[in-house]
């Protein structure tokens, strides 16, 4: 059952990830509800964004790090529950 709560969190963090203009495979990894507020409070990098290019390029750069991090911690944490029965 808790498989699914994370795949529907990874979805959902990925759909928004997308929209926003950050790499949704990152995001997908980085499941769960702190993912989910932190992408939240990300700006829109994408190419509607009012930003100028540099800092947009550079914004989604630093968020893309932020999910890659996430990410990380996210399996890190998955693979030590699971290695603890």
């Amino acid at each position: 059952m808790e498989i699914w709560i994370l795949i529907a969190f990874g979805l959902i963090t990925a759909l928004l990830a997308g929209r926003k203009g950050y790499n949704p495979a990152l995001w997908f990894c980085a499941a769960g509800i702190i993912g989910l507020i932190v992408l939240a409070f990300l700006p829109f990098v994408n190419k509607k964004s009012p930003l100028p290019g540099p800092e947009r390029a550079q914004r989604k750069k630093f968020g893309n790090l932020i999910g890659g991090v996430l990410s990380a911690v996210a399996i890190v944490l998955l693979l030590i529950n699971f290695g603890n029965p």
